[in-house]
């Protein structure tokens, strides 16, 4: 018998159009940004067109403009602490060259350490304030070991190299601009070791999260994964074929990648899937730093500098519709709908009562990732010495461990208004069957079985109830099959039906 019925529709964990969590800050220029660098929470720079160095202090909500003191591009920079750092530049004109300079007083006066005529430098990268590294066109590598007043000159290939990391002192990677390599070093870039890779298209940024995992990004929306510290490579989806041109992790699993035309792409899982966070700006960006899974920093052209303190905004996996509880008997049949999934585990089934903490009452698989509608459904058993108002939420779990909950729904248990017997469930059975009554008021309750004959074959029930619905197992196993009845009899109330055994 149906007491109460209940539905709220559109109740949403989340929608994949969210509402964006890169928040857009002042730069203080409208220059290209084409390099971003953040140290901890707080100190950052970035670097671009026309010498633009800028620096914030405040986890950029306020940006200062430095000129770096030429006119020269700023490709990248890098700190070693909050006054400590360097930049590789470059320049076509009046001739092609790559300057290093470096600070020390955090960004607001630099000093020329190197110039290098016939090319250009795209990437600087220091462990610490001693070992150094620097990267630009037709190969040229450099390397120091006392803070940048020494550089050692190299060719290691004939083409451009872009990307630039360095795990340790020793262990270090390139990726050619052009053709498609990477190179790895064990001795601090005095050798390297050409690794192949399943791509032709140039690599633009690598980053290693540890000595074996890494990843590498490039032209034509190439990601590249090594769980073997760079030894070999292999294709990850990133769902564009604009250029990538940065990539970094807060760990093993979460880690961004942005791109030409506004392209953020977002993992949880280590690559295994990358979504797009929103078409939050068509800005090429070119520059990220991230500092946890929830905090990080974008920058690109028009002096675009973007910040999230919650992870991007991720869309978490799945776009609730609706979600429904019934109360029926003693039983509460609750139903939710999904329009979408994505690296859902599943639900968790939740239930409080007023006043009291929300527990955890069951659990439903999920979907893992469809853009198909799914049902769901679950049974909660009503104890009748419960409140009368019950309250249920959904918590949807990915397979990363995030969760998010769906709004509260309300039941209320009502009180049945009349005494009644039901028929038996199933009917005919063989051995069990369920028998169901109601009481409207506390009562004294005897429910017998009888023969066809008339007599009592067994006693169910003898006690004193209190309001509310009841169901009560009756196994038959020991009885021939035959013809049986049951009765039910309080004060004011008595009730018989036949039901059927048949073995």
């Amino acid at each position: 018998m149906r007491i109460f019925f209940v539905i709220i529709l559109l109740v949403f964990f989340n929608s994949n159009s969210i509402i964006p969590q890169w928040i857009p800050q002042n730069s203080n220029t409208n220059q290209r940004l084409l390099t971003l660098f953040f140290l901890d929470e707080n100190n950052g720079w970035a670097g671009g067109n026309e010498g633009c160095i800028i620096r914030t202090t405040d986890g950029g909500n306020n940006w200062n403009y430095f000129s770096i003191g030429t006119k020269y591009t700023v490709h990248s920079v890098h700190f070693v602490d909050s006054l400590k750092g360097w930049a590789a530049l470059y320049s076509f004109i009046p001739y092609r060259a790559g300057y290093i300079m470096n600070t020390t007083d955090g960004g607001a006066s630099w000093n020329l350490q190197l110039t290098v005529d016939n090319h250009t430098l795209h990437n600087v990268y220091f462990y610490d304030q001693y070992f150094g590294w620097a990267i630009g066109s037709s190969g040229v590598f450099l390397r120091t070991v006392d803070g940048g007043n020494n550089w050692e000159f190299n060719l290691v290939s004939d083409q451009w190299n872009w990307a630039l990391y360095f795990i340790s002192p020793n262990n270090g990677w390139i990726g050619d601009g052009y053709s498609g390599y990477i190179q790895k070093t064990t001795n601090g870039g005095y050798s390297w070791q050409l690794k192949a890779i399943p791509t032709y298209f140039r690599i633009m940024d690598i980053y290693f999260i540890n000595d074996n995992v890494g990843w590498a990004v490039g032209q034509d929306g190439v990601i590249l994964k090594s769980t073997n510290g760079g030894e070999t490579w292999n294709h990850q989806t990133s769902g564009t074929f604009l250029e990538l041109n940065d990539v970094k992790f807060a760990n093993v699993n979460c880690g961004w990648v942005v791109g030409m035309n506004g392209v953020i792409l977002h993992t949880t899982d280590g690559g295994i899937n990358w979504y797009p966070q929103g078409n939050l700006v068509t800005n090429d960006l070119y520059g990220l730093s991230v500092k946890s899974d929830l905090l990080g920093w974008i920058g690109g052209t028009g002096g675009i500098i973007m910040k999230t303190q919650n992870g991007g905004g991720d869309p978490l996996p799945v776009e609730l519709v609706s979600f429904t509880g019934e109360c029926n008997t003693n039983e509460v049949l609750l139903n939710w709908t999904t329009a979408s999934e994505l690296n859902n585990s599943g639900f968790d089934i939740q239930r409080k009562f007023e006043n009291n903490d929300w527990i955890t009452i069951g659990f439903t698989k999920g979907s893992g990732t469809t853009t198909e509608v799914k049902h769901y459904n679950f049974i909660d058993r009503i104890d009748n010495n419960s409140p009368k108002k019950y309250f249920y939420r959904l918590r949807q779990i990915d397979f990363n461990g995030k969760f998010e909950f769906s709004e509260a729904i309300e039941i209320d248990i009502n009180v049945p208004s009349e005494f009644k017997l039901f028929q038996n469930y199933p009917n005919p059975f063989n051995p069990n069957t369920l028998i169901r009554f109601q009481l409207p008021e506390r009562s004294e309750v005897t429910l017998k079985i009888y023969d066809i004959l008339g007599n009592e074959v067994e006693t169910l029930l003898n006690d004193v109830k209190d309001a509310g619905f009841y169901n009560v197992d009756f196994n038959a196993s020991k009885l021939a099959s035959g013809i049986y009845f049951y009765l039910l009899q309080t004060e004011k109330y008595s009730k018989t039906f036949k039901m059927i055994l048949l073995k």
